[in-house]
């Protein structure tokens, strides 16, 4: 039996409501050459029933049942299964329009040589280097989810990103996206429009809590992902810790601007000229509440201009 070309990993957990029709949306697909493996991440509900119905329906699906221990653990259940060649992520409670799969193998079909993935709802259709789509990451240029784009099976070879805690819930797929990209050569970016997200008020993105120790370990985090590359994207690495420095004053996480980290970039501000006036307020002033302030004006300015 010839070994599927992609596999479709979706992690499951408590998703009852929307599970079916997430199925039947990868199901519907015109390109027809792949397996679906569904991740059931200790649901309590009948998730994991509903999985082994669709199992039972469709030789392309397998299903796994594990303890709960969050959707990137669930991912690698999902990768260590995995036969194809190259993987696609869906989550349980979103779904993708019938042609995804096939758009986003058209590169790969047109022979051309070396590419490592195919990503969505990029600004512009466009062949970038790792190099750039890391820097884009971290510039807060380009998503960092792993649903809606199509990577090399081999990239996760030895990806520690799918080893961090549970404790880790949000900015997982960012982290394993960064670490992606450090292996990258080469990538395709389109601008189609192929993942359908939905509003999930129990998700854990929506549910979250900000704290400063959350944000100062994603920072962290983030630093050891990106190891001795760190300074091939100096100014990229600078901007990704403003918008931390800017989750802190936005969602009123208490904080001092004498922590170290915070304490450099301010020091470094004169470094970097390509910097927006969102920017340059978080950097110049040094109260939380006031500059909160100013950054609501500076968004409702902004609106204004869009609607002139």
């Amino acid at each position: 039996m010839n070994k599927p070309k992609i596999s479709i990993i979706v992690p499951v957990y408590n998703t009852e409501l929307y599970l079916r029709e997430c199925i039947e949306s990868i199901l519907r697909q015109s390109f027809m050459n792949f397996e679906v493996l569904l991740v059931d991440d200790g649901s309590t509900d009948t998730s994991g029933s509903i999985c082994e119905d669709y199992a039972a329906k469709d030789t392309r699906i397998r299903v796994f049942h594990q303890t709960n221990q969050g959707v990137t653990a669930a991912r690698k259940c999902g990768i260590l299964h995995s036969n194809g060649e190259y993987l696609c992520f869906v989550d349980s409670d979103d779904t993708i329009t019938s042609d995804a799969l096939a758009i986003l193998m058209e590169p790969l079909q047109r022979d051309i040589r070396d590419i490592d993935a195919v990503v969505s709802l990029a600004n512009k259709d466009a062949f970038i280097s790792g190099h750039e789509y890391v820097r884009m990451l971290l510039e807060n240029e380009k998503s960092g989810s792993l649903w809606g784009n199509l990577y090399k099976r081999s990239l996760f070879k030895n990806c520690r990103s799918l080893d961090l805690d549970k404790d880790f819930p949000i900015g997982e797929d960012y982290i394993t996206n960064l670490e992606l990209g450090l292996k990258m050569k080469r990538i395709v970016c389109l601008t189609a429009s192929i993942y359908n997200y939905r509003y999930n008020p129990a998700s854990v993105m929506h549910v979250r809590t900000y704290t400063l120790a959350y944000e100062e370990k994603f920072r962290e985090t983030v630093e050891k992902t990106l190891g001795s590359e760190i300074e091939n994207f100096e100014e990229a690495w600078y901007k990704c810790q403003l918008r931390t420095l800017e989750n802190l004053i936005v969602r009123r996480v208490r904080f001092s601007y004498d922590r170290p980290w915070i304490h450099r970039l301010l020091k470094l501000r004169h470094n970097y000229s390509s910097l927006t006036l969102r920017q340059k307020i978080i950097l110049r002033v040094r109260h939380a509440v006031l500059c909160r302030y100013l950054l609501g004006i500076e968004v409702r300015i902004k609106e204004r201009l869009k609607c002139k």
